[in-house]
């Protein structure tokens, strides 16, 4: 009976989507950037599993850098193209990219999730933890490193086009504060929360991001915020195995 009742609310949601695609060419815009946003954490899926089933070896390794740096730079390109055309963005341009308030954005963002760190050591003496960044870890370890590596690097570029620019510049472009709301929605769900702490942490990200964007509707100095941010985790992640070594 769950399985049933499971089933008719996937369906109705594939109807809905479908029917928004076809009567709202808004919303048929915003979901294409959010399919080509899920290419590079789909690709690496799908190596992590050729790679448990049939273990790996530098072949195997090469044909996944290839095919991946193929796919994923097609998508950039293909998704950046679709942002110019909607005159969302502006032409990509040095000076967006604001370095203090980059800094800054960085800043808030880490210390964000160290604060919700410190309190959940004191309430539960046991460290935050998401269910997200745990099968993030996992993949890691199943994948060639350089393509781990540029892909949660590059989620800031999928992710500040779905869920800051798509929600502000073309599903609600009248309705800036609601943009605001949603986007906090949508962002934290798309992590997958599992428990207080996680919903806290993501929840403080999209406020942040949302606000950078809200207030200076800048792209660029968004994507920088976000690719900083996941170049500090991945690079922390591997330093720590990188020490466990020994």
């Amino acid at each position: 009976m769950t399985s049933f009742f499971t089933l008719l609310i996937l369906m109705a949601i594939v109807v809905g989507i479908v029917l928004l695609c076809v009567l709202t060419q808004r919303f048929r815009h915003w979901f294409w950037l959010l399919l080509a946003s899920q290419i590079p954490m789909t690709l690496l899926s799908i190596f992590m599993s050729i790679n448990q089933n049939y273990g790996r070896s530098l072949l195997g390794d090469s044909l996944e850098i290839i095919i991946w740096a193929a796919a994923v730079g097609t998508f950039i390109w293909l998704a950046y193209r679709a942002a110019r055309k909607y005159n969302v963005i502006p032409p990509f341009n040095m000076k967006f990219f604001r370095w203090g308030r980059m800094f800054i954005g960085l800043l808030m963002l880490y210390f964000s999730s160290l604060l919700v760190n410190i309190v959940t050591v004191m309430l539960t003496n046991s460290a935050a933890s998401t269910q997200n960044q745990a099968s993030l870890d996992t993949l890691a370890l199943q994948i060639p490193f350089i393509i781990y590596f540029l892909s949660v690097i590059l989620a800031g570029f999928f992710e500040e086009l779905v869920f800051r620019v798509g929600i502000f510049e073309i599903l609600l472009p009248k309705h800036q504060n609601w943009a605001f709301i949603v986007s906090v929605i949508l962002f934290t769900a798309a992590h997958g929360p599992t428990d207080w702490p996680s919903l806290f942490i993501y929840g403080f990200y999209a406020i942040i991001l949302g606000a950078f964007y809200y207030k200076y509707r800048n792209y660029y100095l968004n994507m920088s915020i976000h690719m900083l941010l996941n170049l500090v985790g991945v690079t922390t992640f591997f330093l720590s195995q990188f020490l466990h070594m020994f």
